[in-house]
């Protein structure tokens, strides 16, 4: 309860005329729950700041956070969610460059052999040549079309696998096969390190031979001629690991964590035609995290790099 003191003046009179007083009282109290009340909602006035710059495509921005309690705990998460869009969109604007870098060339190639068609009277064979380079970039864009939509579905879990006990063997024996003339022509050398009676795993045969495809084509690409591709097995804590090892120049160390990523290449001067999509190991990442198991690389300068992924072994 307030107590309210009136001065008085000899003879029982008051100082201030009636009245005064609960008037003062009232412009306190109410002058004290404004300050009050705009101290407490100062974080939502905040909040709602940030969430306005937010709208105007400003991610990132941050709110200041003061306390532990359920405002601080709300700001804090409002942070969260601003770092994640922040991030999101810069991967976003990422994405639509490398698309446009990957798509620019073979249309550029494309019309250069078009405008020599119309411009140039040339021999039948000529023309042929000129007419199979332009199917090549068109395949080329469709195969990029294709990876995309295959790399978007896998990473929003839309790609239905048939994931039974198969057998790995065979399934490393036909992703060889397809790359032997490959490799007869570069002179490369092919060591098969696969210890017999390897346990079935749980695998999509087709997808996992994706995998091993992609992992083959990375090591024929970058392996010199009369170099040497190793591919092994090996059972350790319930996975089978499957291995390739080559001889090519291997993978600064600071880049190792990226080459999983999609359109990343260690050398960005190379061309599409002697570093691929950037795809494919973005691709095999995908695969094999769907059927439960890890991929990771190893490399050194000179040396070469060993790529390693596993699988869960059949029950």
């Amino acid at each position: 309860m307030a107590l309210i003191y009136y001065p008085f003046v000899e003879g029982g009179e008051r100082i201030l005329p009636p009245g005064v007083p609960s008037l003062i009282f009232i412009i306190t109290i109410a002058v004290f729950t404004a300050l009050l009340s705009r101290i407490l909602t100062r974080p939502i006035r905040e909040l709602t700041k940030v969430a306005q710059e937010m709208s105007k495509g400003n991610f990132g921005v941050k709110v200041e956070v003061r306390s532990k309690d359920e405002i601080g705990q709300l700001g804090t998460t409002f942070n969260e969610m601003s770092q994640r869009l922040a991030d999101y969109h810069k991967l976003r604007m990422e994405l639509l460059a490398d698309i446009s870098h990957e798509i620019r060339s073979p249309l550029a190639r494309i019309q250069s052999d078009a405008e020599i068609l119309i411009d140039r009277q040339m021999e039948k064979e000529e023309m042929a040549q000129h007419l199979k380079a332009i199917c090549e970039e068109v395949r080329n864009i469709d195969q990029l079309i294709e990876d995309l939509s295959m790399l978007t579905r896998l990473e929003q879990n839309q790609v239905e696998l048939k994931i039974v006990p198969s057998s790995l063997e065979n399934v490393l024996a036909q992703a060889i096969a397809k790359f032997l003339l490959q490799m007869e022509e570069k002179r490369i050398a092919v060591v098969q390190n696969i210890p017999p009676g390897i346990p079935l795993v749980m695998m999509d045969d087709m997808r996992i031979g994706q995998v091993i495809s992609n992992l083959l084509m990375n090591s024929l690409r970058y392996t010199p001629e009369g170099g040497r591709v190793e591919i092994g097995t090996q059972k350790r804590n319930g996975m089978v690991e499957v291995w390739v090892k080559d001889t090519g120049p291997g993978i600064p160390q600071e880049a190792i964590p990226y080459i999983f990523d999609r359109f990343y290449r260690v050398d960005k001067s190379r061309s599409r035609a002697t570093g691929g999509r950037g795809l494919g190991l973005a691709i095999a990442r995908q695969f094999v995290k769907a059927h439960g198991g890890e991929i990771r690389a190893e490399s050194e300068i000179g040396k070469g790099t060993c790529t390693t992924f596993s699988l869960p072994v059949a029950p």
